[in-house]
């Protein structure tokens, strides 16, 4: 057993170890990640939204995933919960999901160069900066030609700020992504909504054109779907149960009769 108790951890290593519980959402890279990295750990599948509480509650001793969406879940008011300074030492690789029973021609070759294009001259930075730093959620307005090819592309629309609902429309950068690749392709787009088990299914199956989700490239789905070049890549973060609030607290109480002298 461990001496160390969960409001203690400090380092990834730590937790590999059955004695803590370490949760993962079944299918992201991440699992991937913390099975090869934490072969002993103890692993927990659950969902976001379920593992933060698990977190804060101590049900769990820390979740492993994309160190941006944890960030972002704080910023947005999660509390009783910290990530650790370090990263796990694998970062995860997102991409655009191509089917390979698509019917437009040279998909993948394009994607690809549309992807080298914003890259080199600044724009994926500046859609990034926009979305995942800034908060800006405006989308552009991009005009697309209703008259051509339609690209069909899939969806989750419930992972902010990357594809989600704002105002009964999609939004996010991998929205504005997609319209601005639609443009550069001259096509028309059409969007379709899955839960990420069914998007992989979709893609597979030919339902879909591309998958522009925040998508992770596992050795899985690289055996059913291809993938364009890497758009992102992000490391991976642990977050665990905040130190006791009552040790704050006292701390707080302590400065506090340090600052008003008793006269």
């Amino acid at each position: 057993s461990s001496d160390v108790c969960s409001s203690d951890l400090t380092h990834k290593s730590q937790l590999n170890t059955k004695v803590f519980k370490v949760g993962v959402n079944e299918g992201s890279a991440a699992v991937l990640i913390t099975e090869n990295e934490l072969p002993n750990a103890n692993l927990v599948y659950l969902a976001p939204q379920d593992a933060y509480e698990a977190v804060k509650r101590g049900m769990i001793d820390a979740y492993i995933f994309e160190r941006s969406n944890l960030e972002i879940a704080i910023n947005q008011g999660l509390k009783g919960v910290r990530l650790l300074d370090n990263n796990m030492d694998e970062s995860v690789k997102i991409a655009v999901g191509i089917s390979r029973k698509t019917k437009i021609k040279d998909l993948k070759d394009n994607i690809n160069k549309f992807i080298a294009e914003i890259k080199a001259d600044g724009t994926l930075n500046d859609i990034s900066k926009k979305w995942l730093v800034d908060k800006n959620y405006k989308m552009p307005d991009i005009k697309l030609n209703k008259n051509n090819n339609k690209l069909i592309i899939g969806t989750v629309g419930m992972v902010e700020p990357y594809t989600f609902y704002q105002d009964n429309k999609l939004s996010g950068l991998d929205i504005e992504l997609a319209y601005r690749f639609a443009a550069w392709l001259d096509a028309d787009i059409e969007f379709k909504i899955y839960d990420f088990a069914g998007l992989i299914a979709a893609l597979a199956a030919g339902k879909v054109d591309l998958a522009m989700s925040n998508l992770n490239i596992t050795r899985e789905r690289e055996e059913v779907i291809d993938f364009s070049t890497p758009l992102f890549e992000m490391p991976v973060g642990i977050l665990v149960k905040a130190v006791k609030d009552d040790e704050q607290a006292q701390i707080t109480r302590k400065e506090q009769l340090n600052n008003n002298k008793i006269r």
